[in-house]
């Protein structure tokens, strides 16, 4: 089966996360996988060798009167894009907090709107490759949106599939910045037109998909990570002190529950050093965090570590923490 991926960011597992799709499509020598994404970065996994490449530059330019088309860019590559995105593409830039404010998301979202696609390289790319099925993996947004129409409107017969671990659509938000409101509303305006050419709707959590079926009418189903754990692991031992291992983003309020844990620990260890908390993340974080999470005794800030050191490092655990 060949399936034609589409995402908003590079399939790149070492500075995204983004090894869920690496989960799903390892070890499938039946499968091939071209990608089309819509960032400047480079791609560094195990599964796909085909990319199609939009940038925000690109769509920017093109979004302005009389600009030129956006033109994407092909990147093939003889073995897996694992060593070359080491080199090019292998650290994650820092990014300014101006850039992540809600006013900056929904004007970049709005220049992919306006944007003129050069769909003749498209077309060329993905009638090169000539897919079986679209999967999307995303949380909605107006560039990846836009993208998925283009792509239906060159191949209308396609079967296409989408699969979404993030609320997209709902309006039980709390946000004050009238930017936020307006790009939700617009993202919501988009989806309803999109949905009518989904043939599965995937999602993380069984009662989104309830929802979704109610409100769109699509069939939808409920995807998560597979794994197998039928090896035990060896933990004839127990650590002194214990260790306990969160590894993820500090999003949804993560870092206030991380927070409340490493408070019950300093009260733990007040007469010894019983258990400590190590966290490993890449993501930015208040100066307050920085102080309360990695205070040298209780609990540690770690950075990011490469997956397959990752594995090692829960091995050797007492504890894998999953916050929420």
């Amino acid at each position: 089966m060949r399936v034609l991926l589409l995402t908003s960011e590079e399939w790149n597992d070492r500075t995204y996360g983004n090894n869920n799709m690496t989960n799903w499509f390892s070890n499938f020598e039946e499968i091939e996988i071209a990608h089309v994404y819509c960032s400047a970065g480079n791609p560094e996994n195990l599964c796909c060798r085909r990319y199609y490449r939009f940038t925000d530059k690109e769509m920017a330019k093109s979004a302005i009167p009389f600009g030129k088309k956006a033109k994407g860019r092909a990147l093939l590559y003889e073995e897996y894009p694992q060593a070359s995105a080491q080199v090019s593409g292998g650290r994650k830039k820092k990014v300014p907090a101006l850039l992540k404010t809600e006013t900056v998301r929904y004007l970049r979202d709005l220049a992919w709107k306006w944007a003129r696609v050069d769909t003749e390289g498209l077309r060329d790319f993905i009638s090169d490759f000539a897919p079986d099925v679209v999967f999307t993996q995303r949380k909605a947004s107006l560039r990846i949106l836009r993208i998925e129409r283009e792509v239906h409107k060159l191949f209308p017969d396609l079967p296409f599939m989408v699969y979404t671990a993030d609320d997209e659509y709902s309006l039980k938000q709390f946000y004050i910045s009238p930017a936020f409101w307006l790009h939700r509303f617009a993202i919501r305006r988009a989806m309803r037109k999109n949905v009518v050419f989904y043939d599965l709707y995937y999602t993380d959590a069984e009662a989104q998909a309830e929802e979704y079926t109610r409100l769109f009418g699509v069939k939808t189903a409920f995807l998560a990570k597979c794994g197998d754990f039928s090896a035990t692991l060896p933990h004839e031992t127990q650590n002194d002190p214990l260790i306990i291992v969160y590894a993820g983003k500090l999003y949804c309020n993560r870092d206030r529950t991380l927070e409340k844990l490493a408070a019950a620990l300093k009260e733990v260890n007040r007469e010894g050093v019983r258990a400590v908390l190590h966290i490993y993340t890449q993501s930015p974080m208040k100066r307050r965090y920085r102080k309360t999470l990695n205070d040298g005794k209780n609990s540690f800030i770690l950075g990011r570590v490469a997956p397959e050191r990752l594995v090692q490092i829960y091995a050797e655990a007492d504890v894998a923490l999953h916050v929420e």
